[in-house]
């Protein structure tokens, strides 16, 4: 929901605007759909999940030597959500403008073990998984609750930045 909007250009100055914009979560389906559920929830409307996941098929998932792509970069840019990666230290400075959202990725601390995708806005941290509540206030009450779960995951030191308030999507 956009309670407000203000131009300003956010890319150098995030506090210069500020736009309200809240996520409304989109939750996996299966086990290993989460980009594409933070996909949807982040992109918001029209960016369903069927027409994230089928759009998807577009992008190279791997690349040549077996390693998983980050095709979601080059996806978000192609549909005119700009984005860059900020340190996740910043996450709160970063998002608290209302300007833009977070994508997180959780690295797996053992290898062979999937890792997760969650998204970030003012309110929280949003985990598509089914079961979780709507927001989760930080990255370590997020780590806590895998571990209590059973889940062992590391926070990438950087998290994706995703200007929604001028996407030209």
């Amino acid at each position: 929901m956009i309670v407000a909007t203000f131009f300003a250009p956010w890319w150098p100055n995030v506090e210069a605007a500020k736009v309200r914009l809240m996520l409304t979560r989109v939750p996996q389906r299966t086990e290993d759909d989460c980009m594409i559920a933070i996909l949807a929830t982040v992109m918001g409307q029209p960016y369903t999940y069927e027409r994230v996941l089928a759009d998807g098929l577009r992008y190279r998932w791997f690349n040549s030597d077996g390693t998983f792509s980050a095709w979601w970069e080059k996806y978000l840019w192609d549909s005119g959500f700009p984005n860059k990666y900020r340190p996740l230290s910043q996450w709160r400075q970063v998002v608290s403008s209302g300007n833009v959202v977070g994508i997180l990725m959780l690295a797996p601390h053992h290898a062979g073990q999937p890792g997760h995708v969650v998204a970030i806005d003012e309110r929280g941290f949003i985990n598509p998984s089914t079961g979780w509540p709507d927001r989760i206030g930080s990255p370590d009450e997020l780590i806590q609750e895998y571990r209590r779960l059973g889940y062992e995951y590391e926070p990438e030191r950087d998290f994706l930045v995703v200007d929604i308030a001028h996407a030209s999507g």
